[in-house]
């Protein structure tokens, strides 16, 4: 009735390890895909690379911004 213990099936394995290969090769192909643009030099986003701050690069924006709301002098 039942297989002795510790005998499996090569059917059963072969079955477990595509059941395990499939996502795990579709995981590196994404990580693959999107570790690209970091060796060229760009982004992987949909709407291009981030904008830069007012400054220039590496310049942090100004105590002003993003102040919207606030009242000057108060």
């Amino acid at each position: 009735m039942n297989e002795p213990a510790g005998k499996t099936s090569a059917l059963r394995l072969a079955a477990a390890w595509i059941v395990v290969t499939i996502p795990l090769a579709w995981g590196v192909y994404q990580t693959a895909i999107k570790a690209l643009p970091l060796f060229r030099g760009t982004t992987a986003t949909a709407t291009g690379p981030l904008p830069l701050s007012p400054g220039g690069p590496g310049t942090a924006p100004s105590p002003r911004q993003g102040a919207i709301g606030r009242s000057r002098g108060a």
